[in-house]
């Protein structure tokens, strides 16, 4: 594993990693944690946390409550249209769903109360 002081992994306090800008190529395919066909334990046990490695790599710098994102198309948002909405995010999900997080967005329009969404990491744009 790679250090540098400038970043930690937000699911593991103490844990040194190094800040990726480039999406892993696994997000997007919600089944990435399962086992695939006639794949072996280890083998699986290894492969789900060398992702969530590389998921937390490209989220080390940005992921925390408290931070504005953009949320980009995504389909599977579902409950209506929230792309090109702005909000915050509300809190992290447990390891298990490390690449969710809780998203807590400002009335808009003819809404009176804020809301909040679960979405996938890849469909968050973080803002400086």
């Amino acid at each position: 594993m790679d250090t540098d002081s400038s970043s930690r992994d937000p699911q593991t306090p103490g844990n040194r990693i190094r800040a990726s800008t480039e999406p892993p190529d696994f997000l997007g395919s919600w089944r990435w944690r399962l086992p695939a066909p006639f794949e072996r334990t280890e083998d699986w046990k290894a492969r789900v946390a060398q992702q969530c490695e590389a998921l937390a790599r490209h989220t080390a710098s940005w992921l925390r409550p408290g931070q504005p994102v953009q949320i980009n198309p995504d389909p599977r948002a579902g409950g209506g249209d929230v792309s090109g909405r702005m909000g915050t995010i509300h809190r992290l999900c447990s390891p298990v769903f490390a690449d969710y997080v809780y998203v807590t967005f400002a009335p808009q329009g003819r809404e009176k109360l804020s809301r909040t969404r679960l979405l996938t990491l890849e469909s968050l744009t973080p803002i400086a």
